[in-house]
């Protein structure tokens, strides 16, 4: 018996690493340490990790290492006799060749990586690698063709696929949504693929999903991979519309399970401009009108309506929408058409801003707003259903919504009435109280006016009369001028106190003309209603 022949002196699995390096030209690899040195145990090579017995090779971590040389049957053989291997990194060197069928042999294996062969790997993935339990398997950046395998569908361990920048063509097996419950990442970008994206694949929570570079998939990519966080469809408009997930997020935000309406909304492969009460332009390509009035709509308006910059008109009337009229509608600045009531929005603050410039019709009445609304710089002020609100009386608010702009008030009755001027304001007077304030100022000055020239004429017609005549004639002319007046005023009247000295009945009378003056007031207002 020879020293080679002795397992205690020399170890088998000496003589299988040596062949696997023969056979990947070892003497040139970039990090060789310790490689065939009979001074140190097989276990201290450079890229060998062995199990805790310090007997049996687990792990070959070759990475980067300058290996050249033909993966084959014969280095699978060559591996297949380190029983405990785990895990085979191979990755970025200059390994030719294909991936031989007796690959399963290697059954302990969990982790293959031979992806950035500088040749690059040929050929097609033999099915008989799914019966390997790997939860890693990374064959990117090579040459590989023909069909993804559908048995990928089985690997019930695995956790990190990626098959990226390859030459695989047909469809995406849709066997690989099976893997929902333990992938994590799966990489099939930069490749042929075609035919439409599986909506198995959309059952996935919690994974990085590549799909991009695949230049003949149809279009669109299924919806739930297109709201997917971490997928880098999110970016490709063609796939992923952009507008199609802002479409998704209004349906969530107002119930759209609930609507009377909602034909092919969130289909999966659905173009977006087939969805009920939705309409693109001729191409297609942006959605210009929203037309879901007396739809049975609920829930909030989503902020994320901005989201779809080329609407040129909305229309969600009559229906039973909450909440805050979002600011962002201001940003739409193609809108022309914007109808937004008989809803039940809330907020008195209501801003769109000064963007809306094709505005040409904008109805928010028959809601809940209240406070005012701010200027978006209105030029149809001549149109008179053109701009209208609830900003009438009565209103169910402590005051009525304002809106200087609106060229139409409804109040909480239901009825709409133009804003303009009144008969009273065309003729130059602000409301129905400066009128009063300017009538009642015209009365008294001319009274006034009247007493003073009366007097004069008493002064002029009496200037030659004996004095005592005078006084005599005056004393009577105001005793019969007295019962003149009681007789015009009525001896039941709070008036006559005005003929008295009592000033009892001064403050009487003068409380009775504030209260009339009050009650009138009062009259003028609920008149401007």
């Amino acid at each position: 018996t020879t020293v080679k022949d002795d397992e205690e002196l020399c170890p088998p699995e000496i003589k299988i690493l040596e062949a696997f390096y023969l056979s990947f030209n070892g003497p040139e690899w970039v990090d060789n340490s310790l490689w065939l040195n009979d001074s140190v145990t097989y276990c201290s090579w450079f890229g060998v990790t062995c199990d805790e017995y310090d007997r049996s090779t687990v792990k070959l971590e070759l990475g980067n290492n300058g290996l050249t040389g033909k993966l084959g049957t014969r280095v699978i053989d060559i591996l297949s006799q380190l029983y405990k291997l785990d895990t085979l990194d191979l990755k970025n060197n200059d390994i030719t060749g294909s991936i031989p069928t007796d690959i399963a042999t290697l059954s302990k294996l969990s982790k293959l990586d031979l992806s950035r062969q500088k040749q690059g790997l040929v050929g097609g993935i033999p099915e008989e690698i799914a019966d390997l339990g790997l939860s890693f398997l990374n064959l990117a950046h090579n040459r590989l063709e023909q069909t993804i395998p559908s048995v990928f569908g089985t690997l019930d361990e695995i956790k990190v696929l990626d098959l990226s920048s390859n030459e695989f063509s047909q469809s995406i097996p849709s066997e690989l949504g099976r893997l929902k419950d333990t992938l994590l990442s799966l990489n099939l970008s930069s490749n042929k693929l075609e035919g439409w994206i599986p909506s198995e694949l959309g059952n996935f929570e919690d994974i990085v999903l590549g799909m991009g570079g695949n230049d003949a998939l149809f279009e669109p990519a299924p919806l739930s991979i297109c709201l997917m966080p971490e997928t880098d469809l999110m970016n490709d408009t063609r796939l992923c519309p952009p507008e199609r997930n802002a479409l998704r997020d209004i349906y969530i935000s107002a119930k759209g399970g609930e609507w009377t309406k909602s034909s092919l909304w969130l289909d999966e492969y659905a173009n977006h401009c087939l969805w009920f009460g939705v309409e693109c332009d001729e191409k297609d390509e942006f959605v210009v009108k929203l037309k879901l009035n007396s739809n049975g709509m609920s829930g909030t308006l989503s902020p994320n309506i901005s989201s779809l910059p080329f609407l040129e008109h909305v229309d969600l009337s009559d229906n039973d929408i909450k909440g805050t009229i979002p600011t962002e509608i201001g940003r739409l600045s193609n809108l022309n058409f914007l109808r937004l009531c008989y809803n039940r929005f809330v907020g008195n603050k209501t801003n769109f801003g000064h963007d809306l410039k094709n505005l040409e019709l904008l109805h928010l009445h028959s809601n809940l707003l209240s406070g005012s609304i701010a200027s978006i710089g209105w030029p149809h002020k001549d149109r008179s259903s053109s701009y209208i609100s609830d900003c009438g009386n009565p209103t169910e608010f402590e005051k009525s919504l304002g809106c200087d702009e609106c060229t139409m008030c409804c109040n909480a009755q239901g009825d709409c009435y133009p804003d303009e001027d009144t008969s009273i304001q065309s003729l130059g007077w602000r409301n129905y109280v400066d009128f009063t304030w300017t009538v009642f100022a015209s009365f008294f000055g001319t009274a006034c006016f009247i007493a003073m020239i009366s007097l004069g004429v008493d002064k002029y017609r009496n200037r030659n009369q004996n004095f005592l005549v005078a006084q005599h004639c005056k004393h009577e002319k105001v005793d019969n001028d007295a019962k003149y007046a009681l007789t015009m005023i009525g001896d039941d009247s709070v008036y006559q106190f005005f003929l008295g000295k009592s000033w009892v009945g001064w403050i009487i009378c003068l409380a009775t003309i504030l209260a009339q003056f009050w009650i009138l007031f009062l009259f003028v207002e609920v008149r401007k209603v």
